[in-house]
């Protein structure tokens, strides 16, 4: 056998051993997207009840709460347990509510919405470290930005139930912001789901659909044109215009972009002296004024906030994307 036969060999053994190995990263990553899917889309097989705890990274350091979740298909109701406080969330598979003795506040769309051809634009689905968590084999499974190469969230699955182990969410820097694990399941019998879970989301009312406004729309109701950017980052989409109203009455717009998992906000309003509202978006302390046209970093954590002012309109940019990304976007508000 000749030397250039060997090399033949060689390169064909290289070739074909790459070619396996693909098709096994392949394979392990297309068994992830399964069973992220039928999570999501589908929720639990059977009705269960869950206990652990959540922790968030804040200014001052991490805070962590437990949790007890009873859920059944796709809706879920939380109870979150901390120091002086506890909260309870019903989701419903399309909105995400918060219960207290007034009823039901709608908060948000539930993280079970999902957009999966926006999301596979963005995001890679990968096959992540397996583990086992509360005596249950969990699927690992990792969502990268294709934006920054950095893992976005890391879910864990025990895939015979659907049911979400764990989950820990990156900011665009790639620090740990949050996680939430369970760490106790028991099933339920559906009697016993049907009075802990059935009976709340029976009772919730029906949340009516949210339309975006056009421009001109906006500027009857509030008295003011909002401001667009000219540069959004790569991979978000304008979802809409929206008027919101805050506890003083006075109408301020938000701008929504979405990329599929996460949300950029851009929140404006006139002039005049600024208190601190409430919602999305004037929590800690953005109602106060910016007097400068210079943009002012006032939060960070998972999703950063800059102020700035434009003419005499107040600007506040809520997002997670690294500093200079979000630098880029405010600056390019006209």
């Amino acid at each position: 056998m000749t030397p250039r036969t060997l090399i033949v060999i060689a390169v064909a053994a290289a070739c074909t051993m790459a070619g396996l190995l693909w098709l096994s990263r392949y394979s392990a990553d297309l068994r992830a997207a399964r069973v992220l899917h039928a999570a999501l889309e589908d929720g639990v097989s059977a009705p269960v009840r869950t206990e652990g705890f959540t922790a968030v990274r804040e200014a001052s350091g991490w805070q962590e709460w437990r949790t007890e979740t009873d859920q059944n298909g796709v809706g879920a109701k939380t109870v979150t347990r901390g120091p002086g406080r506890t909260v309870t969330l019903l989701d419903d598979g399309d909105r995400v509510w918060r219960l207290d003795a007034g009823g039901a506040t709608s908060l948000q769309p539930s993280p079970r919405r999902v957009e999966w051809v926006l999301l596979g634009r963005n995001y890679r689905i990968r096959a992540a470290e397996n583990d086992e968590i509360a005596g249950q084999p969990a699927t690992g499974i990792a969502l990268e930005s294709k934006r920054t190469g950095r893992r976005a969230e890391v879910l864990w699955i025990e895939a015979g139930h659907s049911l979400i182990l764990g989950r820990w969410t990156y900011d665009a820097h790639g620090h740990l912001v949050a996680q939430t694990e369970v760490d106790d399941v028991r099933s339920q019998g559906y009697a016993e789901s049907r009075e802990r879970l059935g009976a709340a989301l029976a009772r919730l009312p029906k949340a009516p659909t949210e339309t975006p406004l056009t421009d001109a729309q906006f500027s009857e109701r509030s008295g003011f044109a909002p401001l667009r950017p000219t540069h959004v980052p790569r991979g978000y989409r304008e979802v809409g215009l929206y008027a919101r109203t805050c506890p003083r009455g006075r109408v301020y717009a938000e701008l929504v972009y979405f990329d599929g998992l996460r949300v950029m906000s851009i929140f404006e309003r006139p002039g005049g002296r600024g208190g601190r509202g409430q919602g999305r978006g004037w929590r800690h302390g953005l109602g106060a004024q910016a007097e400068t046209a210079e943009p002012v970093l006032v939060d960070e954590g998972q999703a950063k906030t800059v102020r700035v002012r434009r003419g005499n309109v107040r600007v506040f940019v809520t997002a997670d994307l690294t500093q200079e990304e979000i630098l880029r976007v405010v600056n390019s508000i006209p």
